[in-house]
């Protein structure tokens, strides 16, 4: 039993909680660059991020900008959804 408890807890060590900056970094930067770039029809390497969520880490919303553009995506249910947008 104490066996699988430490194996556990190795394991669990190597998790990246939801909403923080590790877990946006490793896991979803790529996957809203590539969305952001596709919505404001702007080249991904012209984007720049904030995070502006509630949370203490709060990368579960994020404020894009480029090409003369703003936008606010939020994360639910495994994706990033567009909650608003606006021209500079």
């Amino acid at each position: 039993m104490r066996r699988a408890v430490v194996i556990w807890a190795l394991l669990a060590s190597g998790c990246v909680a939801y909403g923080t900056r590790e877990w946006f970094k490793d896991y979803e930067f790529l996957r809203l660059r590539a969305r952001a770039a596709f919505d404001l029809d702007c080249d991904a390497r012209n984007l720049t991020f904030q995070p502006m969520g509630s949370r203490a880490e709060g990368y579960d919303v994020i404020g894009v900008q480029g090409c003369d553009h703003n936008a606010i995506y939020v994360f639910r249910d495994d994706a990033w959804i567009l909650n608003s947008t606006s021209p500079f």
